[in-house]
C-alpha cells in the first residue's frame, strides 16, 4: 500500500525482501519454449533507509488521490520507490536476463560486475526528476510537506506550461547526464 510518513523512526535493521516473481511465460524465455513456466526468485538486503534527512523523506514519488474531493489517501516516498525499482533491477540482472545481453553489457562497462552495478544504479536514478519543484506542485498537500521540510517549491509554477514541459522524465535524465 502506498503511505508515507514525516514522523516515526525508520526499521533499525537491515531486513531481507524475497522476490517472487509471477510465473513467466514470454515466448523468448527458453523454459516457455519448453511448454513450461517458471517461477522466480530473488533475495534482495533492503537498506534501513537510516540517516535520511527530514526533506529527503518528504520527496514524494506516486500519489492516491481521491478525484472527487481532492484529498490526499496516501503517498510513497521517493527514497522509497528508487529502493524497490533497485530491487527489481537486482532481481531482472540477476533472475531473468539472459547471459548474452549481460555479456554485451558487461563488454561496454568493462566488467560483469560493473555492468550491474551501473544498471542497478541506474534503474534508482531513473526518477531522481521528481525532485523538481515541477512535479512536486501536482500535489499541493505532498508539495506543502516538502516545504515545510526545507525543500522551497514554488505554487506559483502550478498550472504553467513551463511547468507542463518540465516533465520528471527530462528532468531525470538531465541530472543524470550532468552528473
Amino acid at each position: 500500500p502506498m503511505q508515507g510518513t514525516f514522523a516515526g523512526a525508520p526499521p533499525s535493521k537491515t531486513s531481507v525482501v524475497r522476490i517472487v516473481a509471477a510465473p513467466l511465460r514470454s515466448a523468448h524465455h527458453p523454459l516457455h519454449l519448453r511448454g513450461e513456466s517458471v517461477q522466480h526468485t530473488t533475495d534482495v538486503v533492503v537498506s534501513p533507509f537510516i540517516g535520511l534527512s527530514g526533506n529527503v523523506r518528504a520527496a514524494w514519488a506516486k500519489s492516491d488521490v481521491d478525484h472527487a474531493t481532492g484529498e490526499l489517501l496516501g503517498w510513497l516516498p521517493l527514497y522509497q520507490h528508487l529502493a524497490d525499482t533497485a530491487a527489481v533491477a537486482a532481481f531482472v540482472w540477476d533472475d531473468w536476463l539472459p547471459p548474452s545481453i549481460k555479456d554485451y553489457i558487461a563488454a561496454d562497462a568493462g566488467s560483469a560486475v560493473t555492468a550491474r552495478e551501473l544498471a542497478v544504479w541506474l534503474a534508482a536514478q531513473h526518477d531522481i526528476g521528481k525532485l523538481s519543484p515541477a512535479f512536486a506542485v501536482q500535489v499541493p498537500a505532498l508539495a506543502r510537506q516538502m516545504t515545510v521540510s526545507g525543500l522551497p517549491i514554488s505554487s506559483g509554477i502550478a498550472g504553467t506550461e513551463e511547468r507542463r514541459l518540465a516533465r520528471h522524465e527530462a528532468v531525470s535524465y538531465l541530472a543524470i547526464a550532468d552528473w
